[in-house]
């Protein structure tokens, strides 16, 4: 049988990833799903030690057939904002 992969977006919420990924390896099917985890960067100082802990976490998870992990470096939001900004105020000139 053909699994979809499962795909987890994270923030700053250790003890929430942890109670997610620990229901997930409940499932029969969790050792031959691929686990993908998204994990945004922090917003502020304040979301750093968060997103610290729950990196830290997820990077030592075992139980799935793969775990593809991808950690952004800036937050979507400055990334949004970026991307919003009209052309004649991009960075570039």
């Amino acid at each position: 049988m053909k699994l979809a992969p499962i795909v987890i977006f994270t923030y700053n919420r250790p003890w929430h990833t942890q109670q997610t990924v620990e229901a997930l390896l409940k499932n029969e099917y969790a050792s031959e799903s691929d686990l993908i985890i998204f994990s945004d960067a922090p917003k502020n100082e304040a979301a750093k030690k968060g997103v610290e802990e729950t990196r830290s976490y997820i990077r030592n998870i075992t139980g799935f057939k793969s775990l593809r992990i991808i950690e952004r470096i800036l937050a979507w939001l400055i990334i949004l904002l970026m991307v919003s900004l009209p052309l004649s105020m991009s960075l570039e000139g």
